[in-house]
């Protein structure tokens, strides 16, 4: 699934008490990928909510379509990694995964 990276500036920072940028992060027993570390080093949100937004405004499809772009640190790359880019994109529900470490 494709994101476009938010801004800092553009961010409401509202998640940031949970899973802040810079935050050592872990996927959480019993998902996929369990045990596996990282770092959030963005957030994302999809490039056809991201289009819908700027155009109508309409913050109901972030809801969804927004969360913690993860770096895994090195030697940790799994199979969540389609592409083996060494990131990954959590949104919206999915970021339940995560745990801070």
């Amino acid at each position: 699934m494709d994101y476009v990276v938010i801004p800092q500036e553009a961010r409401d920072g509202s998640m940031d008490e949970f899973l802040p940028i810079g935050a050592h992060v872990r996927v959480k027993p019993g998902f996929a990928s369990e045990g596996q570390e990282g770092v959030i080093t963005a957030w994302g949100r999809g490039v056809q909510a991201d289009e819908t937004f700027r155009a109508s405004g309409d913050f109901e499809i972030l809801i969804d379509n927004e969360g913690p772009v993860v770096t895994w640190d090195e030697g940790t790359v799994g199979a969540t990694d389609a592409d083996d880019s060494g990131t990954h994109w959590f949104p919206g529900q999915s970021m339940v995964v995560l745990e801070t470490v």
